[in-house]
Parts: structure tokens; C-alpha cells; sequence
């Protein structure tokens, strides 16, 4: 599968070397991510997570054996009518995706949102 490549060699290098079967779901909403707000930086944080920063951390991903977790950090702010986002946390709220058959557009607002909390 092709991508649209990092500016930071890190991330580069770890989109390469992930073995995944969920590889192309992370890489398809990954550009989802990249697509939603052009500012939008990535990053390599805590050993293994990509980390997509709008001036500071924003959304974290965590590769499961059957979904990727996308960890939004501000979650609880975030106006969710499609009940995309999950958990119980004081701030953070996650949306776990095992396929590109879920509220693509839902999510990409969802990102919006949180950038527009970091302006």
C-alpha cells in the first residue's frame, strides 16, 4: 500500500516496520487524520504509539490484535452525536476501529473539533 509519507523520519520509519493485519485500517484513518486540518504533526511517543499533534498531543493510536484505539485526549469536550467516542476517563475518550465500515465523516469531525480546541 502506498502513503502519504511523514515529514518526520520517525513516523516514516515506523509506518515501514509495522506488522500488523490492521496496517492499511491505521494507514487509511491515519490520512483521515492528515486530511482533516493540513497543521496536523505526527509523532512516535512512548515506544510505539503514533501521536498526531495540533500544537500539542491530540489524538494517540494504540494497534490491538483486533481494532486500532484511537485515543482523542480532550474527548469529554467533544460534541459526539454519532456516538463514535467510548470510555469513562476525566478527559480522554477512544474510538476503536476494526475497518474503514464505520462513520468516517463523523470521525473526521471529530478531529476538527479537537483542533479547533487547540487555536
Amino acid at each position: 500500500m502506498t502513503y502519504t509519507k511523514s515529514a518526520n523520519p520517525t513516523v516514516t520509519e515506523y509506518l515501514d516496520n509495522l506488522d500488523s493485519p490492521l496496517k492499511d485500517t491505521l494507514m487509511q484513518v491515519r490520512q483521515l487524520v492528515l486530511d482533516a486540518e493540513d497543521s496536523i504533526t505526527e509523532d512516535i511517543k512512548w515506544r510505539d504509539s503514533l501521536v498526531f499533534m495540533f500544537n500539542k498531543n491530540m489524538i494517540q493510536t494504540v494497534m490491538g490484535k483486533e481494532h486500532v484505539t484511537f485515543i482523542f485526549f480532550d474527548g469529554v469536550e467533544l460534541n459526539d452525536p454519532k456516538g463514535l467516542l467510548e470510555g469513562d476517563g476525566k478527559k480522554n475518550r477512544s474510538v476503536r476501529v476494526s475497518s474503514m465500515d464505520f462513520e468516517q465523516d463523523a470521525f473526521v469531525d471529530l478531529v476538527r473539533q479537537a483542533v479547533a480546541m487547540r487555536q
